[in-house]
């Protein structure tokens, strides 16, 4: 269950040891210092690139650190907004596993190896890294295509700030990878910073602050997603005049000073300490810890009637498409929070493969496999090159149609099952990443044709010399979307909990 004071995990080649936090100060740190404090602790403080003996029971050398995730004081405090962290801004976001190690008393794993392991084609492996850096990759001298498939521009946290910033910086990618969808600042902050925790705090006054505010949430080990629809809620409940000396919500937070960074930090060690973020009580802050819809909920009728009767649209507080319509608070909540009372990627009234998706498993899916490629070219072209390389189902063009009419169909159904099983296999399971694959439409090609179906195998068969054809995996897919299915039905899964919160249905 949960072990007597503060832990981490220290595995090292088969050698696992459980080591109390006390002796290297852990608890209480940020997520960046914890793991800094293990690497010195297992790996020395030498420079990188030099040999390192772990001292695990092979008796192996290396010249890599421990691979560390951990929790900051969010998780600590068991808030349902809890991450777990790797590096600088990889982040297991949604869902409260931060809170769930807090729970256990546990800050950190860490693990590092000194084994390693058999390509079963090297040559054939270079071949097909160097076939899809010639035929598929972007131009990173001029970066005018999409570094990647899934979302437009190139390195995306990149681009964000391209021209307002002074300060040198360029791409960096995972090793190998073309793509280079995270940003590199001369500065070093925000460096390795993505997706939503480099848009935490797009109100805030600079772009020095903004970047600031990216590495704040991953330190704290704050969900960034949630935090910052939650923000936008809080913003709108404020508008509305919800807070202030004659409510009834006693908010710390003061939205005059919205987009200085001492407004962030305080918002942030708020939800993580629940406190004021000043180091005093707050039943408000402690509300926020168990996240947005618990505490709309807790606070109830008074919140929903201050903002039943404002419509307006404030760019830097409410993210466009979202109207708060006379359902007030539990409208605004249900169309941002529809999956098991997570915040929403993407309206699955727009997006019902995401939508499907996610009351289907256990979460936000978090899977980007059809967002973007119809900007690519004529739809019609786009659904043929799609939908031709979607086996067992694959010529369906009906599957890519989302009008009223079809989302109830059996097309629609084929299109949820096909990506349930691609990512079950290739992505969830052989870890191909979510922002590249599929390579569905590239556009990089004349025919604007992408590598999924040839690529994926190709890989696949040159590191483990089998000889699986691309259906083979998204069969293996099915398997495994099956078991999970089984797995969750003898926990008390049933049917009639496959369904999306009302306002999907009720408003159009």
């Amino acid at each position: 269950g949960r072990a007597d004071e503060p832990v981490w995990i220290d595995i090292r080649d088969g050698d696992v040891q459980i080591r109390n936090c006390s002796a290297l100060s852990l608890w209480g740190t940020g997520t960046q210092d914890c793991q800094k404090a293990i690497w010195a602790f297992v790996a020395g403080n030498d420079s990188y690139g030099d040999w390192v003996e772990p001292g695990g029971r092979d008796g192996g050398r290396t010249t890599q650190r421990p691979a560390v995730v951990a929790i900051g004081p969010a998780g600590e405090n068991q808030t349902s907004m809890g991450c777990l962290i790797h590096d600088a801004g990889n982040g297991s976001g949604q869902g409260g596993f931060g809170g769930v190690f807090g729970s256990k008393n546990l800050k950190a794993i860490s693990a590092i190896g000194t084994g390693g392991f058999s390509v079963h084609d090297p040559k054939a492996l270079m071949k097909a890294r160097l076939d899809q850096k010639k035929n598929y990759a972007f131009n990173l001298e001029g970066r005018a295509q999409p570094a990647h498939n899934n979302f437009e521009g190139a390195a995306w946290p990149l681009e964000m700030w391209k021209g307002t910033n002074p300060i040198r910086r360029r791409p960096q990618a995972c090793v190998g990878c073309h793509a280079g969808c995270r940003g590199r600042y001369e500065d070093g902050v925000a460096n390795e910073a993505i997706c939503m925790n480099s848009l935490f705090y797009v109100g805030g006054e600079t772009v020095e602050i903004q970047r600031a505010a990216a590495d704040l949430v991953n330190d704290y080990g704050l969900n960034a997603y949630e935090g910052t629809l939650g923000l936008r809620y809080l913003g709108a409940l404020s508008h509305s005049g919800a807070f202030g000396p004659d409510t009834e919500l006693d908010c710390p937070l003061d939205f005059d000073d919205f987009g200085s960074l001492e407004f962030i930090q305080q918002y942030v060690r708020m939800i993580s300490h629940r406190n004021d973020g000043r180091g005093n009580p707050s039943q408000f802050g402690d509300d926020l810890a168990g996240g947005f819809v618990r505490a709309a909920k807790k606070w109830g009728k008074s919140a929903q009637r201050k903002l039943a009767g404002w419509d307006g649209m404030d760019s830097d507080i409410l993210p466009p498409g979202y109207v708060v319509r006379s359902g007030g608070t539990e409208s605004y909540l249900q169309n941002l929070f529809p999956f098991w009372g997570l915040p929403v990627h993407y309206d699955p009234r727009t997006h019902p493969n995401w939508g499907y998706g996610s009351i289907l498993g256990d979460r936000d899916i978090n899977e980007h496999d059809f967002n973007s490629w119809w900007s690519k070219g004529k739809a019609e072209d786009m659904v043929r090159i799609v939908t031709g390389k979607m086996a067992p189902f694959e010529g369906d063009e009906l599957m890519l149609d989302w009008g009223d009419d079809n989302i109830y169909s059996k097309h629609m159904a084929k299109l949820v099952s096909w990506h349930r099983y691609y990512t079950r296999f290739y992505k969830q399971s052989l870890l191909f990443c979510d922002s590249r694959w599929p390579d569905f439409v590239n556009p990089q090609r004349p025919d604007k044709i992408g590598s999924t179906g040839e690529a994926e195998p190709r890989f696949l068969n040159a590191i483990t010399g089998t000889n699986m054809t691309f259906l083979d995996g998204i069969e293996l897919g099915r398997k495994i979307w099956n078991l999970d299915h089984a797995i969750w039905t003898l926990q008390g899964r049933h049917r009639d909990m496959v369904d999306f919160t009302e306002a999907v249905y009720r408003d159009p």
